[in-house]
């Protein structure tokens, strides 16, 4: 085998929109990727990724069973975004959403890195809708979410520096499928106009996968802005 072959990653949400993309990417590279998904697929461990029992099974079960080491985890799971304004959403929605983005992510962390090796990559979806000058209203809980993980990934990419494990928020812009799947095709158009969102899922997850198997291009604790590409500290 060869180290890259060696390499075992992690992918929550690995059935999802963008998830499945990062899961082919890496694949290609080749990569051994296990995903955590509530969906069974190929590949998959079933995982409720905000249930603490859930989510030390689905990795004690990886470190047992995969050969090879640990040197990628990527938090890419998501709740459907429910288009309301913060306080039209229901309780059982703002903590879905809060609890998959946030809570999964603390978990999954708190799980995984005590197995990665110096050299290895912690890596946040977040989204460009938390940047500044940028509109989102109606989106429900999902920029509080995201807000909130980004800085937990924040502390992370300090705390973790000592480990030599680098972290990083990879924060897309508009994808035209999965949590946007629901936009009339007028809107679509429209956004089409304004960017190549056709290419935007491919360009997210092949940046995602640079970050896992060139450490040496990318240096630890800076937040990736996309589609730009821009790199600003976390």
């Amino acid at each position: 085998m060869t180290e890259q072959q060696k390499s075992i990653a992690i992918v929550t949400g690995g059935s999802g929109y963008l998830g499945s993309a990062i899961v082919a990417n890496l694949t290609r590279r080749g990569w051994r990727v296990v995903t955590l998904s509530r969906t069974a697929i190929p590949g998959s461990i079933v995982c409720d990724i905000t249930d603490p029992r859930a989510v030390h099974a689905a990795i004690d079960t990886i470190i047992k069973t995969e050969k090879g080491t640990l040197r990628a985890c990527i938090h890419a799971a998501a709740a459907p975004l429910e288009r309301k304004e913060i306080m039209s959403i229901s309780f059982k929605s703002f903590a879905t959403t809060v609890d998959t983005t946030l809570t999964g992510a603390f978990l999954f962390a708190t799980e995984a890195v005590p197995h990665m090796v110096p050299g290895s990559v912690f890596i946040g979806i977040t989204t460009q809708a938390i940047e500044p000058n940028v509109s989102y209203a109606s989106l429900g809980a999902y920029v509080i979410a995201k807000q909130a993980l980004r800085s937990l990934l924040r502390l992370l990419s300090i705390e973790l520096v000592p480990k030599h494990i680098r972290v990083y928020a990879v924060a897309p812009g508009f994808l035209p499928g999965g949590l946007n799947r629901d936009m009339p095709q007028a809107v679509l158009d429209l956004l089409a106009s304004k960017q190549d969102v056709n290419a935007s899922l491919e360009h997210a997850a092949k940046l995602i996968a640079d970050l896992c198997s060139e450490p040496e291009q990318y240096p630890g604790g800076f937040s990736i802005a996309m589609p730009s590409q821009t790199a600003t500290p976390l």
